[in-house]
Parts: structure tokens; C-alpha cells; sequence
């Protein structure tokens, strides 16, 4: 059974090549559509899924509402983290990363060694 439909198909595609390439064609750009989108949101789903307490894990963003119109930002005032600490008791752990930064002079103490970089970024661990 399935030969003869394979046959058929076969048939089909030689005498309509033109709207066989058309159909084959869409058909794989389907295909690879779906998987790239399954790809995005299989990485999407994994992020920071590496951390032992994953789903405690949280990110604050700044919005903002005007009349005109409404804004988030994923920067947030460096001094949350403290406000977190001391009114919302259920906050285990804070952390602020402020930057990039260019041009810091960094530093590493154990070896005795300075030197300027580019993209640094300022990480402030709160425990609570």
C-alpha cells in the first residue's frame, strides 16, 4: 500500500515539477520555522535553570506611566536592594550588578596587577 502511494507521488511530482518545488520548498521553510521557534523557547525556558533554587529566583524591572504613554526598563535604582532587605522580609538574597562601565581601572590583588577594561560591571551581594 504504502508503495503504490509512493509511486503516485513520484508520478505527481514529475509531471508538476514547478508547483512540486513550490510545495517541497514551503514545506521546509515550514519545518525549519517551527524548529528555530522550538529552539527559542526551549533556551528561553531554560534560563538560570542551572540554580539550585531556580523558581525562587526573581528580576525586577522599573515601570513607568505617564499619560502617554508607558515605559519598563530592566534598570532599576541601585539602592532597591536595600529597600528589599529591609521591608520585605521574605527576600532571602539581593543582588545589583550596575554597568558596563568602560575604561575601569582594575585591579587584582593577589598578583599586584592594574590594568584598564572595557564592559565591567559592578555586582553588590546583599544577604539578608
Amino acid at each position: 500500500m504504502i508503495s503504490n502511494h509512493l509511486k503516485l507521488a513520484y508520478r505527481q511530482l514529475s509531471k508538476q515539477k514547478f508547483y512540486a518545488l513550490i510545495h517541497i520548498t514551503g514545506l521546509g521553510i515550514g519545518l525549519a520555522s517551527c524548529l528555530v521557534i522550538l529552539l527559542y523557547v526551549k533556551q528561553e525556558m531554560s534560563y538560570d535553570q542551572f540554580f539550585p533554587a531556580a523558581d525562587q529566583i526573581y528580576k525586577m524591572v522599573e515601570e513607568r506611566n505617564s499619560p502617554t504613554k508607558r515605559t519598563v526598563s530592566a534598570t532599576i535604582p541601585y539602592a532597591f536592594t536595600r529597600i528589599m532587605e529591609e521591608q520585605y522580609p521574605e527576600v532571602a538574597m539581593a543582588t545589583a550588578i550596575s554597568g558596563p562601565y568602560n575604561n575601569q581601572n582594575v585591579s587584582v590583588q593577589q598578583q599586584s596587577v592594574h590594568f584598564l577594561e572595557d564592559a565591567v560591571f559592578i555586582l553588590s551581594l546583599i544577604h539578608i
